[in-house]
């Protein structure tokens, strides 16, 4: 499970519905409990936006395989899930530990977050860091 911060003024909570609905099956869950296909809302506008969108979409939240589920509280995975992929390219690796990044950086690094779907043969788009000054 991952968690996503987003800005509603660049993307909409709509748009990141589409966004999760074109990347898998609803109506097929798989039976490995660690890689269902899970919709979490955090408030009551989110949750009013998802019953709109699986409406508009012919899906109620009984009928499809993606469980629906409010958010209670969220807790990251241990740090040898972060970056799975790229963990595994060893002359990666290397680069990051030369530059001293420790878990919580490989974790919060846009550039580990792009090599990370890279590694797992993603067609991902390059992102930039944030500049140190702002």
């Amino acid at each position: 499970m991952f968690q996503v911060e987003f800005d509603p003024d660049t993307i909409t909570y709509r748009d990141l519905l589409n966004l999760v609905f074109e990347s898998h099956t609803p109506h097929h869950q798989t039976r490995n409990t660690q890689c269902q296909n899970v919709v979490l809302t955090a408030t009551g506008a989110q949750q009013a936006t998802l019953e709109e969108f699986l409406l508009s979409q012919g899906f109620t939240a009984d009928g499809i395989g993606t469980r629906i589920e409010q958010l209670s509280r969220f807790s990251p995975a241990e740090d040898y899930h972060h970056k799975y992929k790229l963990r595994a390219v060893s002359s990666l690796m290397d680069a990051f530990d030369a530059a001293d990044y420790d878990d919580e950086a490989l974790r919060g690094s846009l550039i580990t977050a792009t090599l990370n779907g890279y590694a797992a043969g993603h067609d991902v788009a390059l992102v930039e860091e944030p500049s140190a000054s702002g």
